[in-house]
């Protein structure tokens, strides 16, 4: 393949693909990034594709983004991204307890009887039903893989795991690539028996939530980018293989300079995320605007969500870290520990106690604060070569 097969394919101008962020990214985000050539993303990991009203909050979400592009007739130019994980079950009351005895302990504010009941009161919900669960609803899902067709965006990209095969070919039937994360070399051996479009190869340098699927947190290698990007190619180089994914590496690229070298080894596009979070159109911008980075460590951590993230460790991720490994204690799983996360923060005043969960890749001290993501997007494209 030519290093303009997926350029063409995608209908844009420069090799940059943004990191989907959920709750961090917004439609405004992607709409810059595909405005100035690049190919914005839109999670969809909040919306719970089972329920009724779903295709209606999608069908919002997709209007949105074409009322903001330049060109209203490209609205299919997007990676649209769902979370693919192993479906969790809900907690049984001791996780329920582990978890508020846990948050009760960190939060500074723990004499305050009001922040007490808010913990105490959490109800646990799914907050994040997986793709899986969509598949196994099969009258639902039909009606959302039609709307997924009717509106054929460039790519359907997966986090966390592997849709059912005959999900991923009715797609591509349909002109819709896919393309899946991949942490390690293993499970980039195993999307090759799915024939996926393309390969998010996440490093370990990457922000947010970390897309391994095969192997547990602990059995984790956690390479990082170059070496999982050098490590995909040896192995292509030594194997017959029917169809080659495109390579798209992510985690830890910041700049220009840095993309050039992926794109002259290969790489057939970049994902970037982490260089975004300062600019207006991130919902974490004041934090990452007011922040010292040089003083700023980042920690993965699986506490918040119930799956590995990487984040800011910020005083109260050091003392949530802190007090579980005293303990240990099981909590609840993926889905509903975020839930009970999000659920308290929206309700803690912020001036009281700052619980901010800053999700950022290793490299985030090259942020460049102050910054519009279309002077971001100005600046990355300006000495580009591919």
């Amino acid at each position: 393949m030519s290093k303009q097969s997926l350029i063409k394919k995608l209908g844009i101008k420069y090799p940059i693909i943004q990191s989907p962020m959920a709750g961090v990214s917004t439609i405004e985000m992607s709409s810059s990034i595909t405005n100035k050539g690049g190919l914005g993303s839109i999670p969809l990991s909040t919306i719970n594709f089972i329920r009724q009203d779903s295709i209606r909050k999608l069908n919002d979400i997709i209007d949105k983004y074409k009322s903001q592009l330049n060109d209203t007739q490209r609205v299919n130019i997007v990676n649209l991204n769902f979370f693919c994980h192993d479906i969790v079950s809900g907690p049984n009351t001791k996780q329920t307890e582990n978890w508020k005895n846990l948050y009760n302990t960190t939060i500074n504010s723990q004499d305050n009887f009001e922040v007490k009941e808010l913990i105490n009161d959490i109800e646990f919900q799914n907050g994040n039903v997986s793709f899986k669960e969509f598949e196994q609803n099969k009258d639902q899902f039909q009606i959302l893989l039609d709307y997924l067709v009717s509106i054929n965006p460039k790519i359907i990209s997966f986090h966390f795991g592997i849709p059912l095969k005959q999900t991923i070919e009715f797609l591509q039937k349909h002109e819709i690539m896919i393309f899946i994360t991949a942490t390690s070399l293993a499970e980039v051996i195993k999307l090759l028996e799915y024939g996926i479009d393309g390969i998010i190869l996440q490093g370990s340098e990457a922000g947010g939530h970390r897309g391994n699927f095969l192997s547990s947190d602990y059995q984790d290698e956690y390479l990082t980018t170059k070496a999982l990007f050098l490590k995909t190619k040896e192995y292509f180089k030594t194997r017959s293989i029917e169809k080659i994914p495109y390579l798209v590496p992510s985690g830890g690229i910041m700049n220009t300079d840095t993309i050039n070298w992926y794109l002259n080894q290969g790489a057939d596009a970049v994902q970037l995320g982490t260089i975004f979070l300062s600019t207006p159109e991130s919902t974490t911008s004041t934090f990452f605007n007011n922040y010292n980075p040089l003083e700023s460590d980042t920690i993965m951590t699986n506490l918040i969500s119930g799956k590995n993230a990487r984040c800011i460790n910020t005083k109260f991720i050091t003392t949530l870290t802190n007090n579980y490994y005293e303990k240990q204690e099981n909590l609840p799983g993926y889905g509903y520990s975020y839930y009970g996360y999000k659920k308290l923060k929206t309700q803690i005043d912020p001036a009281l106690e700052d619980i901010g969960f800053y999700l950022c890749g290793l490299n985030h001290f090259q942020i460049k604060q102050g910054k519009t993501t279309n002077e971001i997007m100005d600046e990355l494209i300006k000495d580009l070569k591919y």
